[in-house]
């Protein structure tokens, strides 16, 4: 491990305008790839299925899955640490519980509508920052350089 660099000596020999740089590369490199993707994909879906003026409250709830999602999907591609592994399993079925419910039950008519629309956006943002923090792992110098 001799001539790996880590995170915290790469800020540490740089300026404040190269570390202004290399925050804003990790902004558009990383989570606007995990983000965006999915965020467009749930809105154009709530849109799509927005009936009786719904759109709002659908997409808000919906965007609020893609976040976590995308997160969590980020955290487990990239870690190497296999805790993440259980704590994303338990995520995982703790807000596929919650919204099963939440379709099943008489809960507000928009939020059980936006339902099958979070889990979307939940399961689209997942797979994706899964896949992209998986393929950032072994090089992350090369993700920001």
């Amino acid at each position: 491990m001799g001539g790996e660099m880590s995170f915290g000596s790469l800020l540490a020999s740089v300026s404040l305008g190269e570390a202004l740089g290399l925050v804003l590369a990790i902004v558009v490199k990383v989570i606007l790839p995990i983000v965006l993707v999915p965020t467009l994909c749930v809105l154009a879906v709530a849109l799509i299925r927005s009936r009786q003026g719904r759109f709002s409250a659908e997409a808000s709830v919906a965007l609020v899955f893609c976040l976590v999602g995308g997160a969590l999907g980020f955290a487990a591609g990239f870690s190497r640490n296999p805790v993440v592994d259980v704590v994303l399993t338990v995520t995982v079925t703790l807000v596929a519980t919650l919204l099963s419910y939440v379709a099943a039950r008489g809960v507000d008519g928009a939020i059980r509508q936006a339902a099958p629309t979070a889990m979307l956006g939940f399961a689209l943002a997942l797979w994706i920052a899964l896949i992209y923090g998986a393929s950032l792992r072994f090089d992350w110098v090369a993700m920001i350089g």
